[in-house]
């Protein structure tokens, strides 16, 4: 069957991919949530690398997904875009001092596009956020932002503290987890 427009013949394939294909992203856009709660040990005045669980896995398996499988969840250091478009981007840390007893002072966070090497989140990082005080030796803190992706560009989280630090709180808000979020929101401007 062909149906014709102004411009000439018009396919069902191509009614599909411009009508059927666009709504369905609309109604299911792509999106990915990686979570972490493991102790793992970082030392003071070092930014670190936050390395996830596979989505649905390990301690914070509620608290994750990958909507396109495992197309966006191909790193335990990234989250990558599977196709063009804008992205909100949130992440949030949970992390306390590596010391059980000790206490912490400054920490911040950092979410980068395309950066693997933990010292160039301090300078290239496109969302920052300073974390709060939970307790003497706890801090969390959340950052979001809306930005372009291309198909395969990708975000990773980093954190830094002058203290040594774990990325969970394995004192009373032990049930929160450390986390990365890519939501597919539009088209590229």
């Amino acid at each position: 069957m062909t149906t014709t427009w102004e411009s000439g013949p018009v396919s069902v394939a191509d009614l599909n991919s411009r009508i059927r294909d666009p709504i369905e992203q609309l109604l299911n856009p792509p999106g990915c949530r990686r979570a972490v709660k493991a102790n793992v040990f970082v030392a003071a005045n070092s930014w670190a690398l936050l390395r996830f669980e596979p989505p649905g896995q390990g301690a914070g398996k509620a608290s994750s997904f990958d909507s396109t499988g495992s197309m966006m969840s191909d790193s335990p250091t990234r989250v990558t875009a599977p196709l063009d478009g804008l992205y909100e981007v949130n992440a949030g840390l949970v992390m306390s001092a590596a010391d059980l007893n000790g206490r912490m002072g400054y920490a911040r966070a950092a979410v980068g596009k395309g950066l693997s090497e933990p010292a160039r989140f301090d300078t290239e990082a496109f969302v920052k956020f300073g974390l709060n005080r939970i307790t003497a030796g706890c801090r969390s803190g959340a950052g979001t932002a809306t930005i372009p992706l291309r198909a395969g560009e990708w975000v990773s989280l980093a954190a830094w503290a002058d203290a040594s630090w774990v990325t969970a709180d394995r004192r009373e808000n032990a049930a929160s987890a450390s986390f990365l979020e890519l939501s597919w929101v539009g088209d590229l401007p």
